[in-house]
């Protein structure tokens, strides 16, 4: 997986563990939405992260800077907790993944309706726009990459060939020196083996 994200390194890409818990990056991703490290997610968590912004999403960006679903954020909500559910089905004897998933029952009202709709389904990417401090807004397309074998999952950011858009990811790797690029993991503790998904 490390080296798969390496080598898109001309490609915005994270790896998230299958509790969307984000493990690394690359360089592009950091010149597109800011180092996940300064993010500001409970537990480095993108679901913890939706929620934690929830109430304040005009003032509160998710990432470094505004990312904004095409669908809405009501159904990204529902989409992200929809594919939490499978992975929980999958693993019903993660102690993290149940401790993460109770405290945010008791905390966000919004998380439990979602939770409790019964709704299982895996998440399979989306349109964002990316309020970006550099080159202006810029509309991507995020897919999701699931190796065989494995619960962790690539997120790719694109954008359509040939459009405004595609220059300014183009701005964005010119900034970064793409042949020293390597990839990003937060602290060791966070995505050690013994720590479950």
């Amino acid at each position: 997986m490390q080296r798969l994200v390496h080598q898109l390194g001309a490609t915005p890409a994270g790896i998230f563990a299958a509790d969307w818990t984000i493990i690394g990056w690359n360089k592009m991703w950091t010149a597109a939405a800011g180092d996940p490290r300064a993010y500001g997610w409970e537990g480095r968590s993108l679901v913890a992260g939706m929620f934690q912004t929830r109430a304040s999403r005009d003032r509160d960006p998710i990432a470094a800077w505004p990312v904004w679903s095409w669908r809405g954020s009501d159904a990204e909500e529902e989409d992200l907790v929809a594919d939490l559910r499978v992975t929980a089905a999958a693993h019903p004897q993660d102690e993290r993944l149940a401790s993460f998933v109770e405290g945010m029952l008791r905390r966000e009202p919004a998380f439990a309706r979602l939770w409790f709709n019964g709704t299982a389904t895996p998440w399979a990417g989306d349109r964002k726009t990316i309020e970006h401090p550099r080159v202006g807004d810029i509309t991507l397309d995020v897919d999701v990459l699931m190796p065989a074998g494995t619960d962790l999952r690539i997120l790719t950011c694109a954008a359509a060939a040939e459009t405004t858009d595609a220059e300014k990811l183009d701005a964005l790797r010119a900034a970064c020196h793409l042949p020293g690029n390597s990839l990003t993991r937060p602290d060791p503790e966070v995505s050690s083996p013994d720590q479950g998904l």
